[in-house]
């Protein structure tokens, strides 16, 4: 089918231009962040998260930003924040994602952590914050059921 695939591959080219003006726009090193750790409405009023990677300083700061923005744009009620693809977490990564954390609550959000492996955990009890009302479950499906149920 002809027109099949014309339409193919002026959707290929229409993605192609978006991503050489994202490039364009935010820089590399932001837009390659930006792939890291995208921000994405799963459910009316809940985003997710997903943090990949190394996180440095510099990319923690950005996301921080990045997230506390778009929770406030859409309205949103719970962030789930999936920290599974993190390759590490430092004292510095895991303050930033607390002070996150209490942004959020100030603009009327809540919280779910998934994927919080042991060292992760270790990590947040040494900064001597505790819970401090942030929820942590193993998995960002257990974080999506509980985001669910606190949406209704």
């Amino acid at each position: 089918d002809v027109d099949k695939e014309d339409t193919i591959r002026r959707t290929r080219f229409m993605s192609l231009c978006f991503m050489v003006l994202s490039l364009a726009f935010l820089g590399v090193r932001e837009f390659r962040w930006a792939l890291e750790s995208p921000i994405l409405e799963a459910l009316d009023g809940v985003l997710v998260s997903v943090l990949v990677g190394a996180m440095s300083s510099d990319r923690a700061a950005d996301w921080t930003l990045r997230v506390v923005n778009a929770a406030y744009a859409k309205q949103a009620k719970t962030v789930v924040i999936d920290v599974t693809g993190l390759s590490c977490i430092d004292t510095a990564v895991a303050d930033t994602i607390l002070r996150t954390v209490r942004a959020l609550k100030i603009i009327g959000g809540e919280c779910i952590m998934s994927g919080v492996r042991p060292e992760v955990a270790q990590t947040i009890v040494g900064l001597g914050v505790g819970s401090n009302g942030l929820t942590t479950v193993a998995t960002l499906r257990q974080g999506l059921e509980r985001a669910a149920v606190g949406a209704k």
